[in-house]
């Protein structure tokens, strides 16, 4: 499983990868730090095998079915699991 992180600004209404790709949870917890300050609607994350991530993301800019996780809501699945 591969992870990559999304933002979207208030200037830029699509999402764009404001991280590299991730292949373990831990290096995507440390990654996810320095966001937590950033509104939890403007950080996803993605989380697919690593040919997918960008289909996903091209999926989420064009309104259809998203296939991604706000961060916070990530971060609470990952910690009650």
């Amino acid at each position: 499983m591969y992870f990559r992180v999304a933002t979207q600004g208030d200037k830029v209404p699509t999402w764009q990868w404001k991280s590299s790709v991730r292949n373990s949870l831990n290096t995507l917890f440390q990654l996810l730090r320095p966001f937590h300050t950033l509104p939890h609607d403007q950080l996803l994350v993605f989380s697919s095998t690593r040919e997918s991530l960008a289909e996903q993301l091209e999926r989420e800019n064009k309104g259809l079915a998203p296939t991604s996780v706000a961060a916070a809501q990530f971060l609470r699945r990952s910690i009650c699991v």
